[in-house]
């Protein structure tokens, strides 16, 4: 009885239903239509990260494999889009 819970084949039939749970209660009736924002990117350099008019979003890698995610500009509200 133990071994089925290290067959590979219990772990997919698991997924399988909790993907099938998640899509039954993440559905609605009253759902709106999806939207999205496309942003093109731009190269920034060093100086005129910190003057931007518009919101941006600095990605550093550092050295030890981390991602270091700044943003700058000014806040836009969601009453604005």
């Amino acid at each position: 009885m133990s071994s089925i819970f290290t067959s590979i084949e219990f772990y997919i039939t698991a997924l399988a239903v909790a993907v099938i749970i998640i899509a039954f209660f993440g559905t609605s009736d009253n759902a709106t239509e999806a939207t999205s924002d496309i942003y093109s990117p731009m190269l920034l350099t060093g100086s005129s990260t910190t003057a931007a008019a518009e919101p941006a979003i600095t990605l550093r890698s550092m050295d030890d494999g981390s991602i270091e995610v700044t943003r700058h500009g000014p806040l836009v509200s969601n009453k604005d889009c």
